[in-house]
């Protein structure tokens, strides 16, 4: 999970964190708190305390209760639409598990919310496993810079950020409406069965027809179907689906209008026997959890698993139409229980992140 840091904090934590992890390199290219008195690895909990100013933030990667990574983010005051990253850490236990990566990809992401356009970081120039790392991640070798107080030459790196930014998802790049359903819903997690609801009755809508149809009638659907109100929904007469049945804004499917209100009857069972939708479906994840993939290619991504074989076959049982296992996994994916953005993707990490995106 990625947090992030307030004054609050317990930045003795944090500190030992940096000193540890800087502390390997450190070692290998001979820096002490004498000739680099400024390197993380000798950085104290208070003069990190200091640190924490306007235009900076700090984040921390906790792992089972423990913190094992760290990322600060600070806004240039010369270059307004530039951020520079600092103190990315990982824990020397925990390195080779993916956390640096989330980390970018977190404050990479974080830094496009914020308006910016360019990333730039410094590392030590001979530190050749950390620039190959950081060139995998995009960034691209600006300018070497000597400073007389330094034992090594400095490595300026830069990376260009924008709106269109390869790194999405390829299925989201045809359409300007799939490009914000994807940055701002798609894999980010549902937490209210509002929502839960909302996505039940486009996914069902959706049968047989793409995705990006349905998208594009959803304010007729929200006006069609009470605003997404499962119990009045619920309450919908015949008078009622002859009503929708000449509303040219929805898909005009006798058969789907009609599962649209059975299936808002049993929501409403679900949520008196469960307390909510969403506990029902977690009920279903493991450890109540939202299943993490890490798919690297579109052609990866399953139609359909044994989690969403279970879950509708459960919804029919119940009552259910039009929730067949391809649906439920295209719902599971949508509200973010299971999440299948490509790795890479700058939204991969969200649900792990608290006070910014939920």
């Amino acid at each position: 999970m990625i947090q992030q840091v307030s004054k609050k904090n317990d930045f003795n934590l944090l500190a030992k964190l940096l000193n540890e992890a800087f502390g390997t390199v450190a070692k290998d290219f001979g820096l002490t708190k004498e000739n680099t008195p400024t390197n993380s690895a000798f950085i104290t909990s208070d003069e990190l305390k200091v640190q924490l100013i306007e235009n900076r933030e700090f984040y921390s990667y906790t792992k089972s209760g423990k913190i094992v990574g760290f990322v600060a983010i600070e806004k240039s005051s010369d270059t307004p639409d530039t951020f520079y990253i600092e103190k990315l850490a990982v824990a020397p236990d925990s390195r080779h598990q993916g956390i640096g990566k989330r980390l970018m990809d977190f404050a990479a992401n974080r830094i496009m919310e914020l308006g910016g356009k360019c990333i730039s970081i410094a590392l030590i120039n001979s530190n050749t496993i950390l620039k190959t790392w950081y060139s995998k991640q995009g960034f691209v070798e600006r300018f070497i810079k000597t400073f007389e107080h330094l034992l090594f030459d400095v490595c300026y790196m830069e990376k260009k950020m924008n709106q269109e930014d390869d790194r999405r998802c390829g299925w989201c790049k045809s359409d300007p409406v799939y490009i914000k359903y994807h940055d701002e819903e798609w894999g980010k997690e549902v937490t209210n069965d509002f929502k839960m609801f909302e996505f039940l009755v486009l996914e069902s809508a959706q049968a047989g027809l793409s995705w990006i149809t349905i998208l594009k009638r959803r304010d007729a659907y929200r006006n069609a179907f009470a605003d997404y109100n499962a119990g009045k929904v619920a309450e919908m007469t015949e008078q009622d689906l002859e009503r929708l049945m000449k509303d040219s804004g929805i898909i005009r499917n006798r058969r789907k209008i009609e599962a649209t209100i059975t299936n808002a009857r049993h929501f409403l069972e679900i949520q008196k026997e469960f307390g909510s939708f969403c506990d029902y479906m977690k009920s279903f994840l493991p450890e109540g959890k939202p299943i993490i993939n890490q798919w690297k290619t579109l052609n990866e991504i399953p139609a359909s698993t044994p989690l969403s074989d279970t879950i509708s076959k459960d919804m029919k049982k119940r009552g259910f139409k039009f929730f067949g296992t391809t649906i439920c996994y295209a719902h599971l994916q949508a509200v973010g229980f299971v999440n299948d953005h490509l790795e890479g993707c700058p939204l991969k990490y969200r649900n792990e992140i608290t006070g910014i995106i939920e």
